[in-house]
């Protein structure tokens, strides 16, 4: 198993740091162009570029904080230099971030001038469900996820590629963190591949599917 770089990391961080435009660069190039061509084609199911930007930012930033604490780097290593460090490092950040309940308070506090938005974007992380989900399909406008734990199901929101883009087929288990932002439901952009569907699992799983989706029980909305 690897993490999967699910928000483009490395180039976005670079156009964080250059005050650039976002760059839509897919990292998998085992993909097949016709099913990028099809995905690309629908944005409801991704980010806009404004909602991607200030989510990878407010994001990043957090990480690096996670980061130099878990490393015990104090103010050694600045944000410029923690974005060129490898995607690796992002992962450490955000898995110490996951393991310590209390860090974001204690980030808040050791930035006081964090931007009241970028504020609001972490302040999701304190209604954040990490799990292993089943990412069983792709609509028009979101993904079905479905938590193995729970057995509830949530409409998410890719961030900057579509996920059979990035997980190449569906459906497929991942172990991921899913959180609120902009009354829609996204990922955090770190995704574990763990294993592919097969047909006969996929056919149990739609069929459940479709009766949450009869009863109206998808969950678009983490309260």
């Amino acid at each position: 198993m690897r993490v999967i770089n699910g928000s483009n990391h490395q180039s976005d961080l670079q156009s964080e740091q250059q005050k650039e435009n976002i760059k839509q660069a897919n990292p998998h190039c085992g993909c097949r162009r016709g099913v990028m061509h099809h995905y690309k084609k629908e944005r409801n199911m991704i980010l806009s570029n404004l909602e991607f930007q200030n989510y990878i930012s407010a994001h990043l930033r957090l990480l690096h904080y996670c980061y130099c604490k878990r490393n015990n780097l104090g103010d050694k290593l600045t944000f410029n230099k923690f974005v060129k460090k490898s995607f690796e490092s992002k992962v450490e950040g955000r898995n110490y971030f996951n393991e310590n309940v209390s860090i974001l308070t204690e980030y808040f506090e050791y930035n006081k001038q964090i931007p009241e938005s970028a504020q609001e974007i972490l302040l999701g992380f304190n209604r954040k469900i990490s799990s292993k989900f089943v990412v069983l399909k792709q609509l028009k406008n979101y993904a079905i996820f479905l938590d193995v734990v729970t057995d509830k199901f949530y409409a998410v929101v890719a961030l900057s590629d579509p996920l059979p883009i990035i997980l190449e087929s569906l459906p497929v288990m991942v172990e991921t963190t899913i959180l609120p932002f902009n009354n829609k439901i996204i990922y955090d952009g770190f995704l574990i591949r763990h294993m592919y569907i097969g047909r006969n699992m996929e056919s149990n799983l739609l069929n459940q599917y479709r009766v949450a989706m009869e009863n109206k029980m998808i969950i678009k909305m983490i309260e």
